[in-house]
């Protein structure tokens, strides 16, 4: 089965596993709505700085490798109202690392991956073992 997540962030879209405690709680929530990822770089860390702005747009930079992952950005999305001001951008929490992961909803007429309805995107600190959602938004 072809997995439905936006392309941009298709290669660091991994399924979360039993295992993964602290985001399978959110499958009990989101998972029959959408659908819900951990996110992983391709060097396999799965720790990341986050930067974001108020458009709103999220980006993720591996703490090993430094590669940089677009994980929300309203330009790839038909359906989504795009707005032509520049927003400022911040590193959320002053730079600390964060596991992420990502929620995208599609409508029931769905024509590709990138044709979301809402994404939401929760990190995870293990040093304080917070759970805090940093992005939730429709694009239509």
């Amino acid at each position: 089965m072809m997995k439905k997540v936006p392309e941009h962030i298709k290669d660091f879209c991994f399924d979360i596993s039993t295992e993964d405690t602290v985001f399978d709680v959110l499958k009990e929530t989101y998972g029959s709505y959408g659908e819900l990822y951990k996110v992983k770089c391709t060097c396999n860390c799965v720790l990341f700085e986050l930067t974001l702005d108020d458009h709103p747009t999220a980006y993720a930079k591996c703490s090993a490798c430094q590669k940089e992952i677009i994980l929300y950005e309203l330009e790839f999305y038909p359906s989504a109202i795009k707005l032509r001001d520049t927003f400022p951008q911040y590193t959320f929490r002053n730079g600390n690392f964060f596991e992420i992961c990502m929620y995208f909803e599609y409508p029931d007429d769905w024509e590709g991956n990138n044709d979301i309805s809402s994404a939401a995107g929760w990190c995870y600190e293990p040093s304080s073992q917070v759970l805090i959602e940093f992005l939730n938004d429709e694009t239509a």
